[in-house]
């Protein structure tokens, strides 16, 4: 391929493919690129156990299968390419070697794992990243679950209804909605560990493993962490804004502060994240930039 084109599009989640399906509908005579890391079509999809349910017209489904659904709806597949800088020239960008117009940035989140030592180790093994996926192997267990958000208090309440003992550990009071508070409550099988609960260590024990935390040394079959997701990009020489937890603030048409640079779906700082706003923001890049090169707006 060449060096050099009009449009590179950096992530393969929903809002990367929304935004090439529509570019190449509406600007079939330019020349668009599509990277990700890998040719996989879903992005953070993969990641996500339990139903979605805010897709209109499609019947309730897992990320994964949501993901093989895309897959098969579209020949479209990214070019493999893990995108490490992207920079900014006098008329455009870099993406590594790739000269380009336009850069529409799609790279989406990752889960969020503490620097706790033991917890990257026992990953698979003894800590999970995923209540929905494993809440039946979890049946009758003992787990730690480490986070003060919905996701935690819903995960334990998940596994409470398997018959699982929890423990919720958090740095800070829950800022779980309150239905989610009121149910881990009532639960007898939940119980929220004096705050501060900060977790110190995680060691493999035979089947399980030991947390040390602050309020000591506990036994447990397995550990989930749930402290939420965090943007991720390629290294930038000039940064476009962000806001306090490092997702790129954009316009109502997904432009960032940078000229002829775009940012969509959930590495942006717009809410709430989902697939239905992932597709639109995708699609809005893809008119915005339509309007521009048609001379109907600029991104100055």
């Amino acid at each position: 391929m060449n060096d050099s084109c009009d449009v590179v599009v950096i992530g393969a989640g929903i809002a990367g493919l929304s935004c090439v399906v529509w570019l190449r509908k509406l600007l079939p005579e330019v020349d668009v690129r599509w990277v990700a890391k890998t040719q996989e079509i879903g992005g953070i999809l993969y990641h996500v156990h339990n139903t979605i349910k805010d897709w209109v017209g499609v019947d309730e489904a897992t990320g994964p299968e949501m993901a093989e659904l895309l897959a098969a709806w579209t020949d479209e597949r990214p070019e493999a390419l893990d995108v490490q800088s992207i920079r900014r020239t006098d008329d455009g960008w870099f993406v590594d070697t790739i000269a380009a117009d336009f850069v529409v940035l799609a790279t989406g989140t990752e889960i969020r794992i503490p620097d706790t030592p033991g917890l990257r180790d026992g990953l698979d093994e003894f800590v999970f990243l995923s209540t929905s996926k494993h809440a039946e192997q979890l049946a009758g267990q003992r787990v730690a679950m480490i986070g003060g958000g919905d996701s935690a208090f819903e995960g334990a309440l998940i596994l409470a209804d398997k018959d699982a003992t929890v423990d919720i550990y958090s740095r800070s009071e829950s800022i779980a909605r309150a239905r989610f508070q009121a149910g881990v409550a009532d639960s007898k099988n939940v119980t929220v560990m004096a705050i501060p609960a900060v977790v110190e260590s995680v060691s493999p024990r035979g089947n399980g493993c030991n947390v040390a935390s602050n309020h000591g040394e506990v036994e447990y079959d397995a550990v989930i962490v749930k402290v939420g997701v965090k943007p991720v990009y390629p290294d930038f020489d000039d940064m476009p804004d962000t806001d306090a937890h490092g997702y790129v603030i954009v316009d109502a048409q997904q432009r960032t502060d940078l000229r002829r640079l775009y940012a969509v779906g959930d590495v942006t700082n717009i809410m709430p994240q989902s697939v239905a706003t992932s597709s639109g923001a995708g699609i809005r890049a893809a008119y915005s930039i339509f309007n521009e090169l048609s001379g109907l707006e600029s991104s100055d």
